[in-house]
């Protein structure tokens, strides 16, 4: 049994973050679902050191601090920064 699907009036910008383990492919049934379903635009990255991302020079950078700072430089380059609301989802 299957909920109706229901379309959300506003389109939503939302940001899947994948686990330490983990890369950007992990979400790509999700992000494809919340696009051609719901309408929604999906953003999917890889944090530093994971899937297509560089690793970091030194490795004592690999901190929180370090990926919240590399999630608003991507987030400001694709727009996303001052342009209203972002839904962030992960693992």
């Amino acid at each position: 049994l299957r909920p109706p699907l229901v379309t959300p009036r506003v389109p939503s910008k939302i940001v899947l973050l994948h686990g330490w383990l983990q890369d950007h492919r992990c979400w790509m049934k999700t992000a494809s679902k919340l696009r051609d379903t719901f309408g929604h635009d999906v953003l999917l990255f890889d944090f530093y050191g994971h899937g297509h991302s560089p690793y970091l020079p030194n490795f004592l950078h690999m901190n929180l601090a370090t990926s919240v700072k590399q999630l608003v430089t991507l987030l400001k380059h694709v727009g996303w920064w001052d342009n209203g609301a972002v839904v962030l989802g992960g693992l």
